[in-house]
């Protein structure tokens, strides 16, 4: 299975991982979203150099090991957007039919986004 060490960190001295600051605090992701729907450009650029820019270059290096066809950039923002909507809507998936009651841990989510993504960077050769 591909390497899922730029989504989730393994030690306690890495830096925080995406799937670990998405999931450590509630408040950033209200914060976030705050940011990201109100535009203001100065705090946008603090949001991006202080919390993403160490994360996405990291996944941005993955990708353009993995899918040499795809956009690095627009690829690493597509995984950016499967793990930060995974804790965005956990609210919300607690009250959807068939739900398991489980708490997905970080770990959790950053597995399920590099097998995803594994398994279709295996059937690489589809249009």
């Amino acid at each position: 299975m591909i390497e899922f060490s730029v989504l989730i960190s393994d030690t306690a001295s890495a830096p925080p991982s995406l799937a670990a600051l998405a999931a450590g605090d509630e408040e950033f992701r209200k914060l976030m979203q705050r940011e990201l729907l109100d535009g203001d450009e100065t705090r946008l650029e603090l949001l991006a150099g202080h919390v993403f820019r160490q994360p996405h270059a990291a996944i941005v290096a993955l990708a353009s090991e993995l899918a040499t066809d795809l956009d690095p950039y627009m690829l690493a923002d597509s995984v950016i957007g499967l793990v930060l909507f995974s804790f965005q809507t956990a609210p919300l998936r607690r009250h959807l039919a068939g739900r398991a009651e489980r708490p997905e841990r970080p770990e959790d989510i950053a597995r399920h986004v590099m097998t995803l993504l594994a398994r279709v960077f295996a059937h690489q050769d589809s249009p």
